[in-house]
């Protein structure tokens, strides 16, 4: 077995299909077909589960996926250490929650891709746990993510700290009473989000214990529904001081603080701790804010 058949294998694995495997690898499927067969032939067991709907990783194929990761991972490091110049350049891929997207990260990737122009930035936003799971995979070279996060796999340096609020329909002047008579519905993100758990662990210290909740894929969506009186949702006190935001909700979505020890929170951002920091990567984290603080506000 070579570096080769644990990309055909990895491929395989991400894209749940031979022929979409070899699409990505800009090779033949038989090319791809062989390689499983002889890599399965030397390991002495069987990677792949094949069903009329496709592939699926055997219990064994699971074990190998990381090293295989982890074995691309090295590669792709190996040639940017070798091929690596002064000046920073080609993919960099960054993960973020999208509230970080929306209220921090518009001037620090401004500054970078003037500063960078060589340099092809690219941002995938989900849920904190998502990410998580990208940078731990190699999928991305780093997060930022809602904090606190402690994994041995990864380094974690906190960037900014946000205050967190509840919004709720604009009529709402108390929003304990709100909640205690109403037992409004939960306006979240999907599994995943740090910012949905930590509102089911606030209702359920206010005594609400069967929390529903509604999943969105957007804040334009959470908040549409806020407005409409729907329900309420957990995010940084930040995005409602934008002026955007103020002339699009300021009337129908009313603003409500937490005491401070339930309020504040770090943004950090996570990287796996055996990745090769590229130029374009050093650079960055260079570029980054430590600490900057939203609670101090108004």
């Amino acid at each position: 077995m070579d570096a080769w058949d644990f990309q055909v294998f990895a491929a395989v694995a991400k894209e749940g299909g031979m022929t979409r495997a070899a699409d990505s690898l800009h090779t033949v499927q038989s090319n791809v077909t062989k390689r499983i067969r002889l890599l399965e032939d030397e390991l002495g067991t069987t990677l792949f589960h094949r069903h009329r709907k496709g592939i699926s990783l055997t219990t064994a194929g699971e074990q190998l996926l990381p090293y295989a990761e982890k074995i691309r991972q090295l590669l792709m490091e190996a040639k940017g250490a070798v091929t690596q110049s002064s000046v920073p350049k080609g993919p960099l891929r960054i993960g973020a929650i999208e509230t970080t997207v929306a209220l921090r990260l518009a001037p620090v990737f401004t500054r970078y891709g003037k500063l960078y122009p060589e340099v092809d930035l690219s941002i995938a936003t989900d849920t904190t746990g998502a990410l998580i799971a990208d940078v731990l995979a190699y999928n991305l070279e780093g997060a930022f993510v809602a904090g606190p996060v402690s994994h041995p796999r990864l380094t974690s340096t906190p960037v900014f700290e946000e205050e967190l609020v509840l919004y709720a329909p604009g009529d709402v002047k108390d929003i304990f009473r709100f909640i205690r008579a109403r037992t409004p519905k939960v306006l979240v993100f999907r599994g995943g989000c740090s910012y949905r758990e930590k509102l089911e662990k606030l209702f359920s210290q206010w005594g609400m214990r069967q929390v529903r909740f509604l999943e969105f894929s957007s804040l334009d969506g959470i908040y549409g529904c806020v407005s409409a009186g729907l329900g309420v949702t957990l995010f940084p006190r930040g995005l409602s001081e934008q002026r955007l935001w103020k002339g699009r909700w300021g009337k129908t979505i009313s603003v409500h603080r937490l005491p401070k020890k339930d309020a504040i929170v770090p943004t950090v951002f996570i990287r796996h701790c055996d990745a090769y920091v590229s130029a374009a990567m050093a650079r960055l984290i260079d570029l980054l804010p430590i600490g900057e603080s939203n609670s101090a506000r108004g």
